[in-house]
């Protein structure tokens, strides 16, 4: 499960404007995202964890209806 939170945040920070330099190339950029997804994912309450916990279950469930 630990990754699969750890995932989102990637994913979730891609999809932003996160991180994004004028004159950074996307490699950058994806390395710092991962960086600061790993930063957040070592440094969060149980709140947040449950948070995103639940929002991960969610989204696999209307995945599941599809």
């Amino acid at each position: 499960m630990n990754m699969e939170i750890y995932d989102y945040i990637v994913k979730d920070l891609l999809s932003s404007s996160a991180f994004y330099w004028v004159n950074g190339t996307p490699e950058k950029r994806l390395m710092r995202i991962k960086e600061y997804a790993w930063h957040k994912y070592h440094n969060m309450d149980d709140a947040d964890f449950e948070r995103l916990y639940k929002k991960i279950e969610i989204n696999k469930k209307k995945d599941n209806y599809k």
